[in-house]
């Protein structure tokens, strides 16, 4: 499955500050410790986000197992913005509900955790199926 977050930011987020955001929540997905990240502004691939610093990486984020996503920064988020950060994972085996996940950051300012916005969006006959991490196991009835 490929998870997509739109980030918009009331103030400047500055990588000379050692801006990280944080994403919690992600239960039950499994992806490597180091996540490859897609990240537009505008319709235009952009780097953001440079991951683990003891490897050469660009546009990764840091995974933790218990569903926590790192996000350092390596260029500077601007306000007002959108960027839509998009990244590969692996739903659980078993059907869960969509669970509550949410945002946070520290550097230029501190954003304390805010719940992400869930459209509620109908996914291939599944009610609420666009939701993040929402997992029906196929069948009949």
């Amino acid at each position: 499955n490929v998870l997509t977050m739109a980030l918009v930011a009331s103030v400047d987020l500055q990588n000379a500050d050692g801006c990280v955001i944080t994403v919690t929540g992600l239960v039950g997905a499994v992806a490597g410790s180091n996540v490859t990240l897609t990240v537009e502004k505008d319709g235009v691939e952009v780097v953001l986000f440079c991951g683990d610093p003891n490897i050469d990486s660009i546009n990764t984020g840091v995974w933790d197992p218990d569903g926590t996503l790192t996000l350092p920064l390596c260029n500077t988020l601007d306000a007002s913005a959108e960027y839509t950060v998009q990244m590969a994972i692996t739903n659980p085996d078993v059907a869960q509900d969509s669970p509550a996940v949410s945002i946070a950051a520290s550097g230029t300012a501190a954003f304390t955790a805010t719940p992400v916005t869930k459209t509620g969006a109908v996914l291939l006959g599944v009610p609420a199926g666009a939701d993040p991490l929402l997992v029906t196991v196929p069948g009949f009835q």
